[in-house]
């Protein structure tokens, strides 16, 4: 029963590590792979690294993103970090970037 006692702290701060840390980041990772998934060209998204463009071309792993007129930048598809704007078809999943 001491035993048992002793267990019960280290028990706690496995269960907290996990609902404030493991069950987040999993969601979060859920989110992405949906919204990787999702994707269309023709749809305005938002990169990692702040630029924003239009998808023009979906591979397995790569993007080509329409930054401007005529330039395309090919980017590895999971620097996609969010949809920006209303595809064609329907409503925007995020918020424009100057609302956040």
């Amino acid at each position: 029963m001491s035993q048992l006692v002793n267990l019960l702290p280290i028990v706690g701060l496995v269960l907290i590590f996990w609902l404030l840390i493991l069950r987040p980041a999993q969601k979060r990772q859920k989110e992405m792979r949906a919204l990787q998934a999702s994707l269309t060209p023709g749809d305005e998204v938002l990169l990692g690294s702040g630029l924003i463009g239009t998808l023009r071309s979906l591979d397995d792993d790569r993007a080509q993103i329409e930054v401007a007129p005529g330039v395309h930048v090919t980017v590895v598809r999971g620097s996609i970090a969010a949809r920006t704007t209303a595809t064609l078809d329907g409503p925007a999943d995020t918020a424009r970037p100057e609302d956040v």
